[in-house]
């Protein structure tokens, strides 16, 4: 009897999840410098862990060595968690967006505004066969104009941004909880693009099937008046594995003290 209670709770304890292993790396020309990893992303009921095991190059703010990232179903919220000091940062999405909002807008002497925000979705066809699976070649297209003025003098900004990706046809998961229906460029700018832009925007996104990308290369050509940027980014899965994982390993581990990330827009005015 107390066998079988304690294989009772550890089935209970362990969820169905799908672990994707994969490779990123960078180039770049301008201003910013590459890099290169490896993660494992595990994936089930709507939560996600991402592990990064090799970086090299810039750390994402609350990254670092050892640190691994989550996820919990519709939650608009991220965590970056750090076992060494048994502590974690809270990502809370709507309060990034508004600061990063609030800090475009209130540059001093400066004014931004979106004159263009397009994006296409293409639906290429059947791509080529990886990790023996078959998969499906998308392609998305984002286009974004803006101007800043300050004094007299006004700086167009131009960005185009286009994704490859092949999506397995026979692996699906349920990103709509991990995934925002904003993408980076609404996230950032939202408070400055028109809602009618930004409707036609999420519009495309849905678009792209919810299927597990196995391999997707990015490639964004900036303008800032006569400086150039352009990064490509190419990520590649190496494995996938479908697997019983503790439910456990989605939470914030007891005992952890949350770590107050500064503010992007600065020190708050009394």
């Amino acid at each position: 009897m107390i066998a079988s209670l304690l294989v009772a709770l550890q089935i209970a304890a362990t969820v169905p999840a799908l672990e994707i292993q994969s490779t990123t790396s960078s180039e770049t020309s301008g201003m910013a410098a590459g890099g290169s990893g490896k993660s494992v992303m595990t994936v089930a009921n709507g939560n996600m862990k991402l592990e990064q095991t090799e970086h090299t190059g810039p750390a994402l703010p609350g990254a670092g060595a050892g640190t691994y990232m989550l996820m919990r179903g519709a939650q608009k919220k991220m965590y970056s968690v750090d076992p060494a000091k048994k502590q974690y940062y809270e990502f809370d999405i709507d309060k990034m967006q508004a600061q990063v909002g609030a800090m475009l807008k209130n540059m001093p002497g400066m004014q931004m505004k979106f004159s263009k925000l397009n994006s296409k979705v293409e639906d290429l066809g059947d791509g080529e066969a990886l990790l023996g699976h078959p998969t499906r070649h998308y392609r998305m297209t984002n286009e974004m104009v803006a101007n800043a003025t300050m004094m007299s003098d006004t700086l167009t900004i131009t960005m185009s941004t286009t994704t490859e990706s092949y999506y397995a046809k026979d692996i699906k998961v349920d990103w709509s909880t991990m995934v925002s229906g904003d993408t980076a460029v609404l996230s950032q700018f939202r408070e400055l693009i028109p809602g009618v832009d930004a409707a036609k925007f999420r519009e495309s996104v849905a678009k792209l099937p919810r299927l597990v990308p196995l391999k997707s290369i990015t490639t964004t050509s900036s303008h800032f008046g006569p400086m150039e940027q352009v990064i490509k980014v190419t990520q590649v899965v190496t494995k996938v594995d479908k697997k019983q994982v503790p439910a456990s390993i989605f939470e914030i581990p007891a005992g952890y003290k949350k770590v107050e990330m500064p503010s992007l827009a600065g020190p708050e005015r009394q």
